[in-house]
């Protein structure tokens, strides 16, 4: 039971670290296309 928080925890974190990645990667973009 006690795993289940951090996993939680985990998920969350990586969902954050992909919308980062895709707002530098549209940042990137339309710099590039400007």
């Amino acid at each position: 039971m006690s795993a289940e928080p951090a996993d939680r925890d985990k998920v969350e974190f990586d969902q954050g670290e992909h919308l980062l990645d895709l707002s530098i990667t549209v940042w990137l973009i339309r710099n590039v296309l400007a």
